[in-house]
C-alpha cells in the first residue's frame, strides 16, 4: 500500500493510535495485548488498527496474530521548527 506523508500522520492523529504506534515501536504486539496495556476493548483497538493499517502489517502464528509496524514516523518537533511555523502563520493570516 502507497501512502504519502499527510496519511501517516492523520493515521496518529488519535491519541489511541498514537499509543498503539508508541506501543508497537517498542516491540511487535497481539490485539490482546494492546487492549490490556492500554485498557480498552478489544474492539476498539481493532478499530484503531484498521486506521493504522498504512503503517502495519500482521503475521499470523497459529491462532495469535502479531501485529508490526513497517512504516515509522518521525513525530519531533524542534523548538526551531515550531517557532518558525508559528511565524510563517502569523504572516500568512
Amino acid at each position: 500500500m502507497t501512502c504519502n506523508g499527510v496519511e501517516l500522520y492523520k493515521a496518529l492523529g488519535h491519541p489511541v493510535r498514537y499509543q498503539i504506534y508508541q506501543l508497537l515501536l517498542e516491540k511487535p504486539r497481539t490485539t490482546s495485548e494492546l487492549s490490556r496495556i492500554l485498557n480498552l476493548r478489544a474492539g476498539t483497538i481493532h478499530k484503531h488498527l484498521q486506521k493504522l493499517k498504512i503503517m502495519t502489517d500482521t503475521k499470523q502464528i497459529g491462532n495469535v496474530k502479531i501485529i508490526f509496524l513497517t512504516k515509522k514516523v518521525d513525530v519531533t518537533v524542534s523548538p526551531t521548527n515550531y517557532q518558525e511555523q508559528i511565524e510563517y502563520l502569523d504572516h500568512i493570516v
